[in-house]
């Protein structure tokens, strides 16, 4: 069956012209058979008014084309005259019109529905023209017709806009956003007593907020983490946050999402949508503006608000300042509290609040001295995120490998981060050692001097290593590195190992020396190339001495220059002897004097000018 035209056009079917219903006026059976047809012509014409329309082929007949001008063109004109009239419903609303314009070419599920619409009532329409048309022909008689003015398609389409609900407007910005079909009723709900404009600059604000604090590194991590480390009763909003980051994880993507701005916005509407609630000026932008002014920077504003949400919708007279009084109260100084915030941004709840006061007098129970407290909860505020009794199960496994009392106090004013490790991943590291041949006991004196090293995953560790032997550092001479300087493990071997490296290879020294001299000399991996390296080096070359001398006496680096490497040579020019470095300097002041001057005591003659 070929569409038909619209009802009231020239060429319109009319019922009483198909031979297939000319009826005498009293036959029942014949009237029905009449409906039924003109039902038949009707579908024809749903399907027509609601199927994608087919752009004209070449071969496609003059009456095709016909048709689809009498329409006023297929159904990319419809879906763009649908678009411009959401666009001036918006504009009339108090969008902006280049606001209102973007909207509606972002919001398919909105113009579709008013394209269904506008199809229904035209059906409703030619339903009604098919249906009087029957009645004249059943009675015989003609009935009065009102006289309908065309309208065009764009016309009907804002008509019908126009006369939506306003939660019909707010889906079309949700839509634009992002926002998926199945939470768009809920949440236009949740907003319709917000006016179009004053929403629309909220999800803005949103939106440049994660922008410019979008600068965090491995947010996923972070967040991940913060969720395994949590070990207290978490509040409503808290809990709210963890099901948040769940649901994410369970997207494809993850948390990874979080990253675009605009998804992240989306996302966080959709699980917080009474954050558009807020006041823009007097509650959204002050909380931010209080955040910066505890010293969180604007960069990283958005990522604490990403890791949680609820903060926009806390008071910050009654809340927010009142939890930053408690820290104050322990000790916190005023300038720590921006990084604090940064580093565990669930500082901010209430369970971490009530958290607070169970934490302190734990941390002086292990013998944490009063006056480092504070500085234990600044460098790891996660600890404010755990309960007592999780601290307590990590402080009895350090106990049993030999950390105790006021050495435990040392380790954990040193590196609080211990505290919060999972059992197993504390077993990874003291395995890590142990395959490097450490025993039980070096394993705890490794402990006690690098307390950092424990806090940090084996991946990391491995890579110092891995750095070392492949330079040149055998594995029989690797325990002997950890042993005697563990410090290195914490160092950045792209910022701290490899300069000081490349630097003694510029200066002309072989790699396996380099290696020969790590593994005799570990500390010497610790020493700065600027206030270290290149003026003791520079002192040896400008007093005649060749470099690779500090190949068999890499102890050279530890001695003070000024009071110790530059008095010795100038006594030795003196007397006119030639030594090694390390018969130099290994003697101490007395025994020296001893033996190049004949006397019991040290006296370094003055600088002369030709020295």
């Amino acid at each position: 069956i070929r569409p038909a035209p619209p009802i009231g056009s020239p060429s319109c079917f009319h019922p009483r012209r198909l031979p297939s219903v000319s009826l005498p006026p009293n036959n029942l059976l014949n009237r029905a058979s009449s409906l039924l047809a003109s039902l038949k012509l009707q579908e024809s014409r749903r399907v027509f008014l609601l199927a994608p329309a087919k752009a004209a082929s070449s071969d496609s007949t003059g009456l095709d084309i016909g048709l689809q001008q009498q329409y006023g063109g297929g159904v990319g004109d419809r879906w763009q005259d649908a678009q411009a009239a959401l666009a001036d419903v918006l504009s009339d609303a108090g969008l902006a019109p280049e606001d209102a314009a973007a909207v509606s070419l972002t919001a398919p599920i909105c113009i579709q529905s008013l394209i269904d619409a506008v199809a229904e009532l035209d059906e409703f329409a030619s339903w009604k023209s098919v249906l009087t048309d029957v009645k004249e022909c059943c009675d015989d008689r003609p009935i009065e017709r009102h006289v309908q003015v065309e309208t065009t398609f764009r016309q009907r389409t804002y008509a019908i806009a126009k006369q939506m609900k306003g939660g019909r407007h707010i889906s079309a910005i949700l839509e634009s956003l992002g926002i998926g079909e199945c939470h768009l009723s809920r949440i236009s709900y949740c907003l319709s007593s917000e006016s179009l404009p004053d929403l629309f600059q909220k999800i803005n604000f949103l939106e440049d907020l994660f922008t410019e604090g979008n600068k965090r590194e491995n947010m996923a991590l972070h967040i991940q983490q913060m969720m395994m480390q949590i070990s207290i009763h978490a509040d409503e909003d808290l809990q709210k946050t963890i099901s948040f980051f769940e649901k994410m994880e369970a997207q494809c993507g993850g948390l990874g999402l979080l990253k675009v701005p605009r998804q992240a916005a989306a996302h966080l509407v959709v699980e917080f949508p009474h954050i558009l609630c807020r006041k823009l000026d007097s509650e959204l932008q002050a909380i931010v503006a209080y955040l910066q002014a505890l010293g969180v920077p604007r960069d990283y504003v958005g990522f604490v608000v990403l890791c949680f949400p609820p903060v926009l919708l806390y008071n910050i007279d009654t809340e927010l300042q009142c939890r930053m009084r408690i820290l104050k109260k322990v000790g916190v100084r005023a300038i720590d509290l921006g990084r604090m915030i940064v580093k565990y941004p669930w500082l901010l709840s209430r369970s971490v609040e009530t958290n607070v006061e169970e934490i302190v007098p734990f941390l002086l129970s292990i013998m944490v001295p009063k006056e480092k407290v504070y500085c234990s909860i600044t460098k790891c505020p996660r600890l404010l995120g755990s309960s007592v009794t999780t601290l307590k199960l990590m402080v009895q496994h350090l106990n049993d490998i030999g950390v105790k009392s006021k050495r435990l106090g040392q380790v954990v004013t040193c590196s609080p981060q211990l505290l919060i490790r999972s059992r197993q991943s504390f077993n990874e590291v003291i395995a890590f050692f142990t395959d490097l041949g450490l025993e039980t006991d070096d394993v705890c004196r490794v402990l006690m001097r690098t307390p950092e090293a424990f806090a940090t995953r084996v991946s990391v560790l491995q890579s110092k290593v891995d750095f070392l032997v492949d330079l040149g550092v055998s594995h029989e001479w690797m325990k002997h590195v950890v042993q005697k300087y563990p410090q290195m493990l914490v160092m950045s071997v792209e910022g701290t190992l490899k300069p000081r490296v490349e630097f003694l290879q510029l200066m002309g020294l072989a790699t396996n020396d380099i290696a020969s001299m790590i593994s005799g000399f570990p500390p010497l991996l610790g020493y700065s190339v600027d206030k270290v390296l290149k003026p003791k080096l520079e002192f040896l070359m400008s007093v005649g001495r060749p470099v690779k001398e500090v190949v068999l006496y890499p102890r050279f680096f530890s001695y003070c220059l000024e009071k110790k490497i530059k008095p010795r040579f100038r006594v030795l020019a003196h007397q006119n002897v030639t030594c090694d470095l390390k018969v130099m300097l290994s003697k101490n002041d007395d025994e020296f004097a001893a033996v190049y001057l004949g006397v019991s005591q040290m006296h370094v003659p003055p600088i002369s000018s030709g020295t």
